[in-house]
């Protein structure tokens, strides 16, 4: 059984439309993929990407390239740019991590039994752009 996300996504394109992602994580256009296949597929501009937490929200605005935190704007250290892109390419992936406990024998290193003991997922949101053939990228993550 897959685990539970945390975080949910809603993509605003620029025609004003929108797809807000659901615990069931499925694709409408293809079920044996997440809802973000959609995204990728809706041959629409992402406008503004937000990962969403009870009353907790983080959003990339692929316009302007800002971040934000419950609303406030978050400056992110990094290469600053010379200018303005002619467009920011939107970054989004779950990374997820797991802990087992491995039994195994000592003299032959046989795995004799293992154990998954945790599991946490860290979200990431962030974008790319190229400017006078140098390319830059900001991202920010949360768990």
């Amino acid at each position: 059984m897959p685990e539970k996300l945390k975080y949910l996504f809603t993509a605003e394109f620029t025609d004003g439309t929108s797809i807000r992602q659901s615990h069931s994580d499925i694709s409408k256009i293809d079920p044996n993929k997440s809802l973000f296949y959609d995204v990728l597929n809706s041959g629409k501009t992402v406008r503004k990407f937000s990962l969403s937490y009870f009353f907790n929200k983080v959003t990339v605005d692929l316009l302007t390239g800002l971040f934000y935190v419950n609303g406030l704007p978050v400056l992110l250290e990094g290469d600053k740019l010379p200018g303005m892109p002619d467009k920011f390419e939107l970054i989004y992936y779950r990374q997820w991590t797991r802990s087992m406990d491995v039994t195994y024998k000592l003299k032959t290193g046989e795995i004799i039994d293992t154990k998954p003991t945790d599991s946490f997922c860290e979200y990431f949101i962030g974008w790319k752009c190229e400017i006078a053939g140098k390319s830059y990228q900001q991202k920010l993550g949360v768990s």
